[in-house]
């Protein structure tokens, strides 16, 4: 079911098992570890693609910053559960 943008994910039927599902999905395809408050603190599409293109940012910032010009180091393992 598609959702707006600005939309609260709440608020289009979202409900606690389909955040933590959406998260393990996303975790999955980033290869990063999503908090599950990450759904709480960026309640919208917007604001929570928002949030993981800094955090991606970020973290690519800080592995070149390091001086690594190995472009598969770019890909964070997730925490296990």
């Amino acid at each position: 079911m598609p959702v707006r943008d600005d939309a609260p994910f709440m608020g289009a039927g979202l409900d606690s098992l389909g955040a933590a599902e959406l998260l393990n999905r996303l975790s999955a395809k980033l290869s990063i570890h999503v908090e599950l408050t990450a759904l709480f603190s960026h309640p919208t599409v917007s604001s929570l693609s928002s949030f993981l293109d800094r955090e991606l940012s970020l973290y690519v910032e800080s592995v070149c910053t390091a001086g690594t010009r190995n472009i598969s180091l770019l890909i964070m393992p997730r925490d296990p559960p």
